[in-house]
């Protein structure tokens, strides 16, 4: 899937300000997608988000540290080079900010990018943690570096990173669960401490495939009423298209989402992954910043 911009999430044309994410990002080629209305609306029982997506109110509470007001905001529509490419290694620990967040391209170096406390939904921002190397962590961004048609035979990295300094984290809790997507096989399996369950799933076409090989992690979730055909929550990750720049010809950001589809069995999305009503219902139950890991 992919979201619309900061008025409309670049999963699926969303409008990050009046309801940062579509539906079907880089999801299905036919009506039948879960597309968002225009501007998409929020998560049951939240405001609709800010028109732009900009370093929270919250940071003055924030602990002292460089000045951010001149930082991109590393959110699912910006591209933002100074970002590391996603490391091998998946998310291990994961919290919610409680402000803005400072990011660098590398320990000790000049801030790069800034993680806003609050998310488009007006809820707090999922921050996950790869590893923590004394008074630095590298942590996963929603963030892209550079955009498919820009990235050259090097290819656009589908997940980014950046360091934060450890102390100006979140209460950090470690990962519980998992998710991982078998492209080839059209499965996804979601495993816990009950056990593990296997779903079929649809994947994208050869044209718009799914991105593989990589690992990122669930940051938000949001019910769509205008979806009649993807119910329960659309599943945000934070990952990216890496064969084009919209898959979904929006402007969402080529982010990759998880929806219900009546038939989700195939390749026929734009790079989203369909699953039926009753997965939806168990990634529900999963906290933000649950890892997942996309295998060819």
């Amino acid at each position: 899937m992919t979201l619309d911009r900061r008025a409309a999430l670049r999963c699926l044309g969303l409008t990050v300000g009046a309801a940062l994410v579509a539906g079907a990002s880089a999801c299905s080629t036919t009506s039948t997608d879960p597309r968002p209305s225009h501007p998409t609306s929020p998560a049951q029982g939240q405001s609709p988000p800010s028109p732009t997506p900009s370093p929270s109110p919250e940071a003055s509470t924030a602990p002292a540290g460089p000045p951010t007001e001149d930082l991109p905001v590393a959110v699912h529509d910006a591209v933002i080079g100074a970002l590391l490419p996603g490391p091998d290694a998946v998310a291990s620990h994961a919290g919610l900010l409680e402000h803005d967040l400072v990011l660098y391209a590398a320990r000790d170096g000049e801030p790069v990018a800034v993680l806003p406390g609050r998310n488009f939904l007006r809820g707090p921002t999922v921050v996950a943690a790869v590893t923590t190397t004394g008074d630095w962590t590298l942590v996963l961004t929603p963030a892209r570096q550079t955009l498919p048609s820009a990235a050259g035979a090097s290819g656009a990295p589908a997940q980014t990173a950046a360091w934060a300094r450890t102390d100006e984290l979140p209460t950090m809790q470690p990962a519980t669960a998992s998710v991982t997507v078998r492209v080839a096989e059209q499965s996804m399996t979601i495993t816990t401490a009950q056990g593990s369950h296997r779903h079929e799933v649809g994947v994208g076409q050869d044209s718009t495939p799914t991105p593989t090989g990589v690992s990122g992690y669930l940051q938000a979730r949001y019910v769509d009423p205008a979806q009649a055909l993807a119910p329960g929550a659309i599943q945000l990750t934070s990952l990216h298209a890496t064969a084009a720049d919209e898959p979904y010809t929006g402007t969402d950001g080529g982010l990759i989402a998880i929806h219900a589809n009546p038939d989700p069995r195939g390749r026929v999305s734009h790079g989203c992954i369909r699953v039926r009503p009753g997965a939806i219902a168990q990634l529900d139950a999963l906290p933000l910043g649950t890892p997942i890991v996309v295998l060819p």
